[in-house]
């Protein structure tokens, strides 16, 4: 065995991790080009595990084959709006999430998911731990 026989296709196994996180939460609707949070699936989610999802989604666009590239980072208006809560509220969150290392605030104000963090973002929507 070589060194090159341990490679892995680092695209490949974050698609499958976020494909398996968002499937039972989210649709994609390619003609529009945005993220649909399923309401009644996502019914029992923390907000904080709502906004983490939609976020996670969001870098799901990468692995489209779209003429244009869908942008993955997100405005506070547009997640409060997709998670379906207060601006105000939101933006706390973005905060704390952001402090927490879970997601990042880019120089222009929007939000997105780094892919280091894509593994831990599993556990963030399943308990709303953001440990």
């Amino acid at each position: 065995m070589t060194l090159r026989d341990l490679t892995i296709d680092s695209g490949a196994v974050e698609e499958g991790l976020i494909e398996k996180t968002v499937a039972p939460y989210v649709r994609y609707d390619t003609d529009r080009r945005e993220v649909v949070l399923l309401p009644e699936e996502t019914s029992s989610l923390t907000r904080l595990a709502k906004i983490a999802l939609y976020l996670l989604a969001r870098r799901g666009w990468r692995y489209f084959k779209l003429k244009e590239p869908v942008l993955e980072e997100a405005s506070p208006k547009e997640i409060a709006e997709a998670v379906r809560e207060n601006r105000n509220t939101v933006r706390g969150d973005l905060q704390d999430l952001t402090r927490n290392s879970v997601i990042y605030r880019t120089n222009a104000g929007n939000y997105t998911v780094l892919p280091h963090v894509v593994p831990r973002m599993k556990k963030l929507i399943d308990t709303g731990d953001t440990g």
